[in-house]
């Protein structure tokens, strides 16, 4: 995908296909720890693992991490994986707890090891026959998280108060983008912004990705998105407000502390906060438009929300975020749309790389998610969303 719409490749794109005993020789081999247990976690194009080191008798305890490794997708990628780590770090110094990136035996937070990959051949369209090879990727490995995702403790629907909550939070990660420190990396990360294939800056070249969708129904729906943000958000870009944007909030991002909810009678408003303990997922990052944030962040709120009010839970969301961010008008006025395009990269995105790679099944079910989303915004008129929006949001 990101030959087509996004930085050229200085190589060809391979996939990681580490096994489990591969991944456990190559932490050790990095960070001289015993592995005790290792499992995989899902992931998009990288694989991430699960580790847990074995205790080194009184003088260490066990410890757990999340090991990933990187593909090299972009001509940049070491020098936006230094971002995020960077990024990482300046939230726990900010208070945002993230996970921590843990430096190697040679005190390096990042490595370049050859691996085995798998390259899908671009020629076909049915299931690969994956052919391994080494390839270069990036290593690095984070502290990990405990807790749940917002998806594993509320995959239905979440409460709506909640939604509040998760506005707060983005705001405040957001403020502190605002003032990321290492102004040297903003060229990089704008360009970043302007390129990369989750940044809707680039919606109007997802055009040609559209001949991954078979169903003539939902093409011309995405089509019409593309048109619309071509024509309404394109040329308004150079007036709306910018800064480093963290680009991804969505459900599988967002670690909580319950295992899922049940429904409160009495008027207790504590028992209706959500606790999130933190979040994770820095790799989207980049310096763009503050509307972008809320809009993508909006389309996931809706992709959880399968069983409750899509439109009020982002009108809960905008609630709390409102509390430390206001919107412009000109921002209000195009958040739907935005939300709309998320859905489209979300849905082209992943029919593209399903092609690649038809045995990842969490491509699969983004589509789904995306598709219904998409269908159900789309059948409102934008300046009804907006007034029902602003309706809770400026209270």
């Amino acid at each position: 995908m990101m030959n087509i719409i996004g930085q050229q490749n200085s190589r060809p794109t391979y996939i990681p296909r580490v096994s489990l005993e591969e991944a456990s020789q190559l932490f050790t081999k990095l960070y001289d720890h015993k592995v005790d247990q290792v499992k995989t976690l899902v992931g998009y194009v990288d694989q991430n693992f699960y580790i847990k080191t074995s205790s080194r008798g009184d003088t260490e305890a066990a410890k757990e991490y999340v090991f990933k490794i990187c593909p090299f997708i972009y001509e940049n990628m070491k020098g936006l994986t230094d971002v995020s780590i960077k990024t990482m770090l300046y939230m726990n110094d900010c208070g945002i707890v993230c996970p921590a990136p843990v430096k190697t035996i040679k005190g390096e937070y990042i490595a370049t090891e050859e691996v085995n990959c798998c390259r899908a051949s671009p020629s076909s369209t049915s299931k690969k026959e994956e052919r391994i090879t080494q390839s270069a990727c990036l290593v690095y490995t984070l502290t990990y998280l405990p807790g749940n995702t917002l998806e594993a403790a509320c995959p239905k629907s979440v409460p709506l108060p909640w939604f509040k909550d998760l506005g707060q939070y983005l705001a405040r990660i957001d403020k502190a983008l605002m003032d990321y420190p290492h102004v040297e990396d903003i060229p990089m990360m704008t360009k970043q912004g302007q390129n990369s294939e989750w940044s809707l800056n680039t919606i109007p070249r997802y055009r040609a990705l559209l001949h991954v969708v078979q169903d003539d129904t939902m093409r011309n729906l995405i089509e019409s998105v593309i048109d619309e943000f071509d024509k309404e958000v394109v040329p308004k870009i150079p007036q709306l407000r910018t800064a480093m944007i963290y680009n991804d909030f969505n459900q599988n991002n967002i670690i909580v502390k319950c295992k899922g909810f049940t429904t409160k009678t009495n008027n207790d408003k504590d028992q209706h906060r959500l606790d999130i303990i933190g979040i994770i997922d820095f790799n989207d990052i980049c310096y763009s438009c503050i509307l972008f944030e809320i809009g993508i962040a909006l389309a996931y709120m809706m992709y959880i929300q399968k069983e409750g009010d899509r439109l009020a839970a982002c009108r809960q969301f905008l609630q709390g975020y409102e509390l430390s961010i206001s919107l412009t008008k000109t921002e209000w006025q195009l958040l739907p749309l935005c939300v709309a395009a998320r859905c489209v990269q979300t849905i082209l995105g992943g029919l593209y790389s399903y092609e690649q790679d038809p045995t990842n099944e969490y491509l699969r079910s983004d589509v789904e998610d995306a598709y219904g989303v998409l269908k159900y915004i789309r059948s409102i008129p934008s300046h009804e969303i907006v007034k029902y929006w602003r309706g809770q949001a400026s209270d």
